[in-house]
């Protein structure tokens, strides 16, 4: 049997852990009682603060965590209450914890599976581009890691950082009609790009329909309120591009997933006339929800 390549390895510790979650929470115990704010803290940022400044504090993170049911639950309680606190007291909290977790290989690399799978997978409850960094930051530099785990998050920090909300994306694509290379700064917007992002899956398939069926958006299209572009992940059959309705700007790219932050497939990023980004990796659905 052929081993398993990190990527793969990590596809499927991340499906664990995602399934680990939908378990019950009050199943699973947790790996230690949680710190209790003093009654000093009066507002609810300042326990919140608190609480993340202490949490790790009577847990020790140098020994080897072989519950993983609990770690995922622990991690996931204490993600919960970054919603609640101060953002320089989260980001400093997070360094701290690192910073301990460094010593032990093994425990770093389960808590960077599960950051991911809580912070910035397809299924995460809690989407934070800045937290997750501050979590990628250190598994790119620590040298108790394998290499190819190291380049993994690093390339993912640049992803992130290039794709960040109000920053104009840049990407070149063939267009798929006429097999020309094309830049996206090229495609006029009055008001609102549509870039959605497909592939060869079912989902995809199914969310091109419900995109090309939509009364609202061929309403907000023939207004010019909105424009629809699509992107294919590497290189489509030779009926793809005439399975699209005809006003929408079709093309594809190979290698989409190492170039943008796409998080999963179907994926859309909404840009404004200066092709900013104003929103990114939201689903058909959402989309569908926001114009009706």
């Amino acid at each position: 049997m052929k081993r398993l390549n990190f990527i793969k390895v990590l596809v499927i510790a991340l499906f664990t852990v995602h399934c680990a979650t939908m378990v019950a929470q009050d199943e699973v115990p947790a790996l230690f009682s949680y710190p209790q704010a003093p009654d000093t803290c009066t507002s609810l940022e300042s326990r919140s603060n608190y609480v993340m400044m202490h949490f790790w504090d009577g847990f020790d993170l140098t020994k080897p965590i072989t519950n993983d049911a609990s770690l995922v639950k622990t991690f996931r309680d204490y993600v919960d209450v970054f919603r609640f606190g101060h953002r320089t007291v989260v980001l400093s909290s997070v360094r701290d914890f690192m910073f301990k977790l460094r010593s032990n290989a093994e425990n770093l690399s389960k808590v960077g599976r599960i950051a991911e799978a809580v912070l910035y997978g397809p299924y995460a409850d809690y989407w934070s581009d800045e937290v997750y960094v501050e979590f990628a930051r250190s598994l790119a530099a620590a040298t108790v890691l394998k290499k190819e785990e190291r380049e993994y998050y690093q390339q993912q920090i640049g992803r992130m950082t290039a794709c960040q909300e109000g920053m104009t994306l840049e990407l070149d694509y063939v267009d798929a009609v006429t097999d020309q290379k094309m830049k996206l700064m090229d495609v006029p917007v009055s008001n609102v790009l549509l870039l959605v992002f497909m592939d060869s899956s079912v989902d995809s398939s199914i969310g091109r329909t419900r995109l090309a069926t939509d009364v609202n958006l061929a309403r907000l299209m023939d207004e010019g309120q909105v424009r629809v572009m699509c992107i294919y992940d590497g290189k489509p059959s030779s009926d793809w591009a005439a399975s699209l309705p005809d006003g929408w700007v079709k093309g594809y790219s190979s290698n989409l997933t190492s170039k943008l932050d796409v998080r999963m497939m179907p994926s859309c990023y909404m840009l404004d006339a200066e092709h900013k980004i104003m929103n990114k990796n939201i689903t058909i659905a959402e989309f569908k929800q926001a114009i009706e």
